[in-house]
């Protein structure tokens, strides 16, 4: 705990510092030092608006200088400054936020001068990649790079991945690409967003790495900074996780989340299967680049985020749960992604998902006795359940279903397990390698070349 003589020299620095930016003229004037005026004096003063110019006008009119006027100049009086100094300014504003907060309420002073210090002490480096997988959203898309482009931090570098869109959106993002050379863009065959997120992860520079889907977009300028602002402060935090704003009909609503300042990658893995943070989804979180090491995301199907977000977990030595709600997932798109019909490709995707979080359990040393899944698997059943009951009753032929389950021959009584419907469990038990017929199976050859290694 630092002690108090150690914390007064911090806010004298502070404050010694707030006076330089200030841009007050102090010729043949002197100082107000903390030697003559208490530290808790100037800093009430500060904070309320009422801080005095210099010794020499504190008994003639008093001119006052509020904050409002440091911050008008911050960004340019940054510039003078060195990184070395820019980092010493960063740690004083961290312990002064740390012991005062609670006191004062200068949070919008607090993110303005702790954006510019960071935009000093990243200059020239990439702090932040942001990955953004595309499909066929060029009516969105704008709204979501024009949402990043407003943030205060401004060291980012973003990744659009064209996933071989067939309207404009290519062009759209090639556009703003051109205008920007911190926008990257990566043009691939469609291949779906975890092929598109991981080709990005394969050139991403940043120390710290978030997702954001093409349709969704920031809510506040000040959101990129809140949460990386946190993880710096916080060294051991390898994931913050934030809740979504979900806009439908033009309306926000606040998704919940269960509120944690730390907890262990293995603790943060089994909320996240519970669903207590709120989504099953990759975005609305910010990960160390070190943490994702060489983890990828699955290439097959929906869903492909669970897999890579159970990995990263508990490779992380902690992860907080943070209400800081600056994303919004736009719910009123009905896309290849978010479709309002279920297909033949919707289904695979599904039994996959249970395939891997079952393969995850018990072919993990690391988690087999630690992670309890059964609530996924009610949610899986709830969810999932529901939507391959009502595709199968359409009397379709399923071939694709029907190989999948003759590749995974050796997994279908562990499936059959943890499947409530015996509608479900009655349809698969009949499938037999003669009800095989002709598939396309270059459609789903990444699916069979995944599922290949997995024995549950």
């Amino acid at each position: 705990m630092i002690n108090t003589k150690v914390r007064v020299i911090i806010y004298i620095f502070f404050i010694e510092i707030l006076f330089v930016i200030s841009k007050c003229n102090f010729e043949n004037s002197k100082m107000i030092c903390c030697k003559e005026y208490p530290v808790n004096v100037i800093l009430n003063e500060i904070i309320n608006g009422t801080l005095y110019a210099n010794k020499s006008t504190l008994n003639k009119g008093m001119k006052k200088y509020t904050f409002y006027s440091f911050l008008n100049h911050i960004t340019e009086i940054i510039e003078y400054i060195n990184v070395k100094q820019s980092h010493d300014f960063m740690n004083l504003l961290h312990e002064f936020y740390k012991n005062e907060k609670e006191k004062y309420n200068w949070i919008e002073i607090y993110r303005k001068i702790g954006s510019s210090l960071y935009n000093k002490i990243y200059y020239g480096n990439n702090i932040l990649s942001i990955i953004i997988p595309v499909y066929n959203n060029k009516q969105y898309i704008e709204k979501c790079l024009d949402s990043i482009l407003s943030q205060s931090i401004k060291n980012i570098e973003i990744i659009c991945v064209d996933d071989g869109s067939t309207d404009s959106s290519a062009v759209v993002i090639n556009r703003y690409a051109s205008k920007y050379p911190f926008i990257k863009v990566i043009t691939q065959v469609n291949a779906g967003p975890g092929a598109a997120r991981n080709r990005a992860l394969e050139i991403a520079s940043g120390e710290f790495i978030t997702f954001i889907d093409s349709d969704d977009y920031l809510y506040y300028p000040d959101y990129v900074f809140d949460c990386l602002d946190y993880m710096i402060r916080e060294n051991d935090v390898d994931i913050v996780v934030t809740p979504p704003l979900r806009e439908k009909n033009r309306q926000l609503k606040r998704n919940k989340i269960e509120k944690i300042e730390k907890c262990s990658g293995l603790e943060a893995a089994q909320l996240y299967l519970s669903r207590k943070f709120s989504t099953h989804a990759s975005w609305a979180k910010f990960y160390r680049k070190k943490v994702i090491g060489d983890t990828k995301f699955v290439e097959f199907g929906f869903s492909e985020d669970n897999l890579f977000c159970l990995n990263v977990m508990t490779r992380a030595k902690s992860v907080s749960a943070l209400e800081y709600y600056g994303y919004v997932y736009f719910n009123d798109n009905v896309s290849s992604l978010r479709p309002n019909k279920i297909t033949e490709y919707h289904v695979l995707s599904s039994l996959r998902l249970l395939l891997e979080i079952l393969n995850w359990k018990y072919n993990s040393k690391l988690v087999t006795d630690k992670v309890d899944i059964h609530r996924f698997v009610s949610i899986w059943n709830r969810e999932h359940g529901k939507k391959i009951t009502t595709y199968i009753n359409k009397g379709k032929e399923n071939n694709a279903i029907h190989l999948f389950f003759n590749k995974i021959h050796n997994a279908k009584p562990i499936l059959l397990k943890f499947i409530d419907s015996n509608f479900i469990k009655s349809y698969i038990n009949s499938i037999t390698e003669q009800s095989v017929q002709d598939v396309e199976i270059e459609k789903y050859d990444s699916l069979f070349r995944y599922i290949s290694w997995i024995d549950v």
